[in-house]
């Protein structure tokens, strides 16, 4: 298991294309050895490319405060606890995904763990937005989408945002108004944990073609074309499933 191609490569400060390919691999061996010792880089040089990968993704972890100890690029036991210590140091502890976004995450919303104390408890403090552009659940048209009070605001800004970019014509052609729905009080999947859906705080959008388990391979949003629809959510904050873990491409939380 890596952590995700555009997380490795803004890391490495090339174009977060999510297409690990030469330029990435050439840009992560030139990583290492800039980090390494005289005497050690004739080790890198040899490394294989997933081995060179994973020791950026171990020096990834240490600078996020995750003991993966020394970046040999092997894969062991540590090094997998701290992957899995990631996906959470991103998706509970706010971690924008998108360091270039205008509104940081970690400063707008609150960690998962302060989620209750934030929004209120699930089922409560819901407010309705009426969205500035035509939005299906199915085949039904939705007329106002419910949200949190504390993030309704934000949400009518990302889909205002959405509007000036794409226009009505091409968010239809996109998919862009098909509507997944967002307050569902119930904890996380194959979790005890309690979903952002339970606090209004989420939602999804176009879930047929961004499936829990499709990554930037299958997934539609993944497609340069929809960039600027996750891009406002950044904008706003928000955190993109399927940026941060190139998982679950149709959630967006706040």
């Amino acid at each position: 298991m890596f952590i995700d191609d555009r997380s490795v490569q803004r890391a490495l400060k090339v174009s977060p294309d999510g297409n690990y390919g030469a330029v990435s691999k050439t840009a992560a061996r030139k990583f290492l050895v800039n980090l390494t010792t005289p005497k050690g880089v004739r080790y890198v040089v040899a490394w294989s490319n997933d081995r060179v990968r994973i020791a950026v993704e171990q020096v990834m972890m240490t600078r996020a405060g995750i003991d993966v100890g020394t970046p040999d690029g092997l894969a062991g036991p540590r090094t997998q606890i701290g992957k899995e210590k990631w996906q959470d140091y991103i998706t509970f502890d706010r971690v924008s995904p998108n360091p270039s976004a205008g509104v940081a995450a970690s400063s707008k919303w609150p960690r998962h763990k302060d989620a209750l104390d934030f929004y209120g408890e699930p089922g409560t403090n819901h407010t309705t937005i009426v969205p500035p552009y035509d939005v299906y659940y199915g085949t039904i048209k939705v007329k106002k989408m419910t949200l949190n009070e504390r993030c309704a605001e934000s949400g009518l800004r990302i889909l205002e945002a959405v509007k000036a970019e794409y226009g009505d014509e091409r968010i239809h052609d996109l998919g862009l108004d098909r509507y997944g729905g967002s307050f569902n009080n119930r904890p996380m999947r194959n979790s005890t944990t309690i979903s952002t859906h339970a606090f209004a705080a989420a939602w999804d959008w176009d879930p047929a073609r961004n499936q829990l388990r499709q990554n930037h391979r299958t997934a539609q949003f993944a497609r340069p074309e929809y960039a600027g629809f996750i891009d406002a959510h950044e904008q706003q904050g928000w955190l993109s499933l399927g940026r941060a873990r190139d998982m679950d491409w149709m959630h967006f939380q706040a």
